[in-house]
């Protein structure tokens, strides 16, 4: 009975090695893909395409946060496209005031067509195919002196 089942164990030792040699192929070709971290705090900073599509978000995160949120009614509020689905529209919004306008309106619109650009590129890429929903912008409104979501 052990005689038998010895080819078993062989054939089940063979086919995790391939699985196992295909499953680390895998994981080494995703890591190749993978866009650069972005340059830290101290180093120069690094070519535009090398930063992540996080990067940019948080450095849109950032200017929002730096010029603060702060309004005195709803015409002072507005919530930015960033990024794109597959479909079209919007992959998500930011809110922002006319203050991070005021100060940052050109970065922003450079950082919203980056990261639109590599949402495509990505897309393209990877040959996604998508549900073809729509996100629908939200409403912004000045709520207790702070832009937010109207719900």
């Amino acid at each position: 009975m052990r005689e038998m089942n010895r080819p078993l164990i062989v054939v089940c030792a063979v086919a995790l090695t391939a699985i196992l040699t295909v499953t680390v192929a895998a994981q080494n070709a995703k890591r190749s893909r993978q866009p650069a971290s972005p340059p830290s705090a101290d180093s120069s900073p690094a070519p535009r395409k090398k930063q992540s599509r996080q990067a940019y978000r948080d450095e849109v995160t950032r200017l929002i946060n730096e010029a603060g949120l702060a309004c005195k009614d709803d015409s002072d509020c507005n919530a930015i496209p960033l990024g794109t689905r597959i479909c079209g529209g919007a992959a998500e919004y930011a809110i922002i005031s006319r203050t991070v306008t005021a100060q940052f309106g050109d970065r922003l619109t450079e950082l919203q067509a980056t990261i639109e650009e590599m949402d495509r590129a990505q897309q393209k890429e990877s040959g996604m195919m998508g549900i073809c929903s729509v996100l629908e912008k939200p409403i912004a409104r000045c709520l207790k002196s702070l832009c937010a979501i109207s719900n």
